[in-house]
């Protein structure tokens, strides 16, 4: 039978420091990577003031819209990228936008 040492005080918040570490360096490395989801392109914005955050969120934004026939990719307001799947941008939601995504300032793009 094996006696196990029990660990010190020290050890233990060393312990548990280097796992918060890394479990927030994976994260970071794998945020950065701007990997796809199931519905599109991961839009997640980086960088943007707290005023642009705070439009979309008034603008209730969201990455992937439950309407059928509203998404940004059909909004007057969105500027595609040149690949069509790809995250683009609004002339008013400041940051990357995704072409599934939607806000309250839809609107249907003309002709």
């Amino acid at each position: 039978m094996s006696k196990q040492q029990p660990i010190s005080r020290r050890q233990f918040f060393t312990r548990t420091a280097t796992a918060g570490v890394v479990t927030a360096a994976a994260g970071l490395v794998l945020g950065a990577c701007g990997g796809k989801s199931a519905d599109g392109p991961s839009c997640e914005p980086h960088g943007l003031s707290l005023a642009d955050q705070q439009t979309r969120t008034m603008n209730k934004y969201v990455d992937v819209t439950t309407m059928k026939d509203k998404h940004c990719a059909n909004c007057q307001l969105f500027k595609p990228a040149a690949d069509p799947k790809a995250c683009g941008s609004c002339t008013v939601i400041k940051g990357i936008v995704s072409p599934n995504g939607y806000c309250q300032l839809w609107a249907e793009k003309k002709a």
